[in-house]
């Protein structure tokens, strides 16, 4: 009786921010201009830190295949300065760092607008005790801003996403599943 449970859960009040974001304006033009869109381009992206168990990295393998097979896709990340050093290093090795731009941080009430760059939303989180157990606010974000989430299938998102329906969930640790829902969608 002592105890209430409080889900994870974006203020779907507020909305989307599309604009007047002040100083976040010029980097959020700035970013638009690196990714160099063009009227076909995908927008693969991630908003939120480069912890370990983020596993950013297998959304920029699965973007580089996307590359390889001919695809005008592009990534993009909006995070803190730490990790962003390695995930550059991850791009150059895998031959798309021309085609990904990793920036940020802006302060939190700056973010939402930047969501509008990315068409979809990856989170590709390996599977571990924490990932499969704690549930991620960024993908309720991305849905608010009504982007395409894909996620890994991780019980704790698949809480969030009805695979087919709301998303689309791929086989954790499967860069070849993540990078066939990319392109699916």
């Amino acid at each position: 009786a002592k105890i209430t449970v409080v889900h994870n859960a974006v203020n779907s009040s507020q909305g989307v921010v599309a604009v007047d974001v002040g100083d976040g304006s010029g980097l959020l033009a700035q970013v638009r201009g690196e990714l160099a869109l063009s009227e076909g381009t995908v927008v693969v992206g991630y908003i939120g830190s480069l912890r370990v168990i983020e596993g950013v990295e297998q959304t920029v393998s699965a973007v580089a295949k996307l590359v390889d097979q001919g695809l005008d896709v592009r990534f993009f990340a909006l995070t803190s300065t730490s990790g962003q050093a390695e995930l550059h290093r991850h791009c150059f090795e895998h031959g798309i760092a021309d085609k990904s731009v990793i920036t940020g941080p802006v302060p939190h009430q700056q973010v939402e607008p930047f969501y509008q760059l990315i068409d979809i939303f990856v989170v590709s989180r390996p599977k571990s005790r924490v990932t499969s157990l704690v549930t991620p606010l960024k993908p309720f974000e991305a849905m608010m801003a009504g982007r395409a989430v894909i996620c890994s299938d991780l019980p704790a998102l698949a809480e969030i996403v009805d695979d087919g329906k709301t998303g689309l969930l791929y086989s954790v640790d499967d860069t070849d599943d993540l990078a066939s829902k990319i392109s699916r969608l």
